[in-house]
Formats: C-alpha cells, sequence, structure tokens
C-alpha cells in the first residue's frame, strides 16, 4: 500500500522513495491551498484530548513509516510549514514506528497535537534496525551517513528540528542517536509527543503522568 492523502488525512504508511510517484504531495498542496481559516480559533485552548478538534482547520498526518528519501521529506515539510502559516493546526500521530526521517516529520505537530500509540516508537534520523551506524566513503572522499546516505548538512537539518520542536537538548540527543530506538514514554519525557493512545483506549498526557 502506498502513502496517500484523503479526505484532510495524510498516511505515511511505507518508506519515502525517490523512485516512485509522489501523487500524495500534489493532493496535500490542494488541501492547503484551499483552506480558508475560521474566524474562531480559540477553542484551541480548551482541548482536553488531543482528537477533540476536528474540520478542516485540522491535517491529520498518521505515521508508521521508516522514513526513507530526504527530497520526498523536504517536499512534505515545507507544505507543513505552509499549512502552519496559514493556521491549520497540524495532528501527528505515529501508529507504529516513526523511523529517520519520519521521525523527524512527527515532531513538527502542532504542540498539543502530536500523539504515539503505546507501543510506538522512534527511531532517530540515521539509526537504522538492519543498517550499522557509521560513515562509508564516496569516491569524492566526502563524508555520508550510511543508513539514509546523507551528507552532514543534511544530517543537521534534520537534527535541528528536534532541538526546535521538542524539550530535547543536544548533549541529550546526541546521546539517544546512540541508542536503538525512543519508547513512548521517553517520547513523552521528550516532547516528542504531547500524547500516548494506552491499549485500553485512553489518553496520557505528561501531567496525568505525574
Amino acid at each position: 500500500m502506498a502513502n496517500f492523502f484523503k479526505n484532510g488525512t495524510l498516511y505515511i504508511i511505507e518508506d519515502l522513495e525517490a523512485n516512485k510517484p509522489n501523487y500524495f504531495i500534489a493532493d496535500l498542496k490542494d488541501f492547503i491551498f484551499s483552506y480558508n481559516p475560521e474566524t474562531n480559533t480559540d477553542k484551541t485552548l480548551r482541548i482536553t484530548g488531543p482528537y477533540d478538534i476536528k474540520g478542516p482547520n485540522v491535517l491529520d498526518i498518521f505515521i508508521n513509516s521508516y522514513g526513507g528519501d530526504i527530497k520526498t521529506y523536504s517536499s512534505i515539510e515545507f507544505l507543513i510549514n505552509m499549512a502552519r502559516s496559514k493556521g491549520i493546526i497540524i495532528r501527528t500521530t505515529v501508529t507504529g514506528v516513526a523511523s529517520t526521517t519520519a521521525s523527524a516529520l512527527a515532531v513538527q505537530g502542532t504542540p498539543g497535537f502530536r500523539i504515539m500509540g503505546y507501543e510506538s516508537y522512534h527511531f532517530i534520523p540515521h539509526v537504522m534496525e538492519t543498517k550499522p551506524v557509521g560513515f562509508i566513503k564516496k569516491k569524492d572522499e566526502e563524508d555520508y551517513f550510511c543508513s539514509l546516505d546523507l551528507t552532514p548538512k543534511q544530517f543537521d537539518n534534520l537534527i535541528v528540528n528536534y532541538l526546535r520542536h521538542t524539550k530535547i537538548t543536544k548533549r541529550q540527543l546526541n546521546a539517544l542517536i546512540k541508542n536503538e530506538r525512543l519508547d513512548s514514554i521517553k517520547s513523552l519525557k521528550y516532547g516528542f509527543c504531547d500524547w500516548i493512545l494506552s491499549p485500553e483506549g485512553y489518553v496520557i498526557c505528561e501531567a496525568k503522568q505525574k
């Protein structure tokens, strides 16, 4: 099943690939360009749960992906920023794994609207389940991260999103990069998400966890 956009919801449920038609990007663009903001936006201050608000002022993104192509990621990120500038709420839900570029997209949801399933987890960029961490040498002698084939500059551009959109410090992030995964409880602690959806169907926020 391919990634797709339907009825105001973007589904990133497989790897982002450069050699595959990404029709969902055009559909997402059309949704954002046709958006007309509602006059009453103060209701966002009164929510008691992550799914309280519905309608055209919300862009839902469901993520279960190991990430992938950096150019496809950049296209989605650009459209997310455009939506944010028009006052659209970006609500991200990690239903399984959010790895590398998919993880960097998940944390860019609107604060208060980033959800994870209890068993879900993040992989920080370039830490992959089946590929080693490190560098490979290209013919031009530049170093590239082997899991995503990123230049150091591209890697830094991914990492800066964690520092910009979460509560994690650079030192904490560098330590996490050496680990394999970040579960939902740790994600809540570091501000990668705002809510955890439990197996029983109720939501956990940081205040309730304390």
